[in-house]
């Protein structure tokens, strides 16, 4: 669990007002059924204006990028919360970021993007790939 989020703008849950919420740690069954709450771009992903339809991530990052799944999210911290998902949407910007924030914090610390080299390189023999031979001059 994590501590109460204070809410910067209460919300209305169930007829209630609502001012803090608490998120459970979410156990595989969350992942499964509100999907996981990061994307992590394919290396053959295309650079393109698009956006998924599925959770309005932009499909333009690097190979090896972390985005959030703002979709998912928003699904857990109705889950975890305990909350309806109406009031989930309803909620002010910088309340829905803190719950974000909290939701990512359960993922603990992801691996690094992959650095790859800019340089092309060869994989065919005789192509770039050998040593050069020591000039005699």
């Amino acid at each position: 669990m994590t501590d109460p989020i204070v809410l910067k703008k209460p919300i209305t849950a169930y007829g209630e007002v609502i001012d803090s919420i608490i998120l459970r740690e979410p156990v595989g069954r969350d992942y499964i059924a509100c999907g996981y709450p990061v994307i992590i771009m394919a290396p053959n992903d295309a650079p393109t204006d698009e956006y998924d339809e599925a959770d309005g991530a932009p499909l333009d990052a690097p190979a090896g990028e972390f985005r959030p799944n703002v979709s998912a999210i928003a699904k857990l911290i109705s889950r975890l919360g305990n909350i309806p998902k109406g009031a989930v949407e309803n909620m002010d910007g910088r309340d829905f970021n803190a719950c974000l924030q909290a939701v990512l914090g359960f993922l603990g610390e992801m691996a690094p993007a992959r650095k790859t080299s800019s340089m092309p390189v060869s994989t065919s023999p005789g192509r770039g790939n050998s040593i050069p031979e020591a000039s005699s001059t």
